[in-house]
């Protein structure tokens, strides 16, 4: 029920093979959250950070840039 309230820009990083917390959670969220991105990595599962480290970083590189 919080996830309304969120006024920061956000972005979702999730493997679209994630069993832990399936991706489909990441789609409830970003419709929840305001102007959120919602980054999808097919053939990824929960590691996400781990497993796509340098493609997230640009994303984080490139918001922090503008």
């Amino acid at each position: 029920p919080l996830l309304p309230q969120i006024d920061v820009p956000t972005d979702l990083f999730w493997g679209e093979e994630d069993t832990m917390t399936p991706v489909a959670d990441g789609h409830l969220m970003h419709a929840q959250i305001r102007g959120s991105k919602l980054h999808t990595y097919p053939g990824v599962r929960h590691r996400v950070h781990r497993d796509r480290a340098a493609e997230i970083s640009t994303v984080i590189r490139s918001i922090l840039a503008a």
